[in-house]
């Protein structure tokens, strides 16, 4: 019960602080030129393959912590394949 009084004290906290950054941020007076908006989508597609990856590597680990991979237990080597002719 303490964990969801916590989610929503932390969410409540996140908003606030999201709605005082965006009704007192003062003008930057900044230019962005083209080459920076390639930096920013280049490391956003970076850092999005890197998660992906992550994820699924993780999720490898899980499951064959639980269930094991079965495909790989059952599968022949190609040496012993090669040993029988």
């Amino acid at each position: 019960m303490t964990t969801m009084r916590t989610a929503k004290y932390l969410t409540r906290y996140l908003v606030c602080s999201i709605v005082v950054l965006l009704v007192f941020a003062a003008p930057a007076h900044a230019y962005l030129d083209p080459g920076t908006g390639s930096m920013i989508l280049q490391a956003l597609a970076t850092a999005g393959i890197g998660a992906m990856l992550y994820f699924a590597w993780f999720w490898k680990k899980i499951r064959n912590f639980f269930g094991g991979d079965t495909a790989s237990k059952d599968a022949v080597p190609d040496n012993e394949e090669t040993d029988k002719n």
